[in-house]
């Protein structure tokens, strides 16, 4: 959760206590991840792919939610390689409040 520098602290503190939205079986989000990479030829060198993922719920569970992978974006452009990398493992069970879901 990021906050700005003008939020008072106490939106933060009730930010923490808010009741979460609710989730039903169907609900698309997005899902959002940074994958780094450091290169081997120097090690401060470091390449940061910004991943933006649509999912659907499949299932819930209690703290889970099984997606199903809609579509991926990626960023920074990458070789055939670092895609099929990043599909092949991007997490089909998640915690729900890492997912912005779609307001309807």
């Amino acid at each position: 959760m990021e906050y700005s520098k003008e939020m008072l602290l106490s939106d933060i503190i009730k930010s923490f206590f808010k009741k979460t939205r609710e989730i039903h079986v169907g609900d698309t989000g997005i899902y959002k991840d940074v994958l780094a990479m450091n290169t081997t030829n120097d090690v401060n060198n470091t390449l940061n792919y910004i991943i933006f993922t649509k999912v659907k719920a499949v299932a819930l569970y209690d703290d889970l939610v099984e997606v199903e992978i809609l579509e991926t974006s990626i960023l920074n452009s990458c070789d055939e390689n670092v895609k099929s990398l990043i599909n092949n493992n991007i997490p089909k069970y998640m915690n729900p409040r890492h997912i912005k879901w779609e307001v309807k």
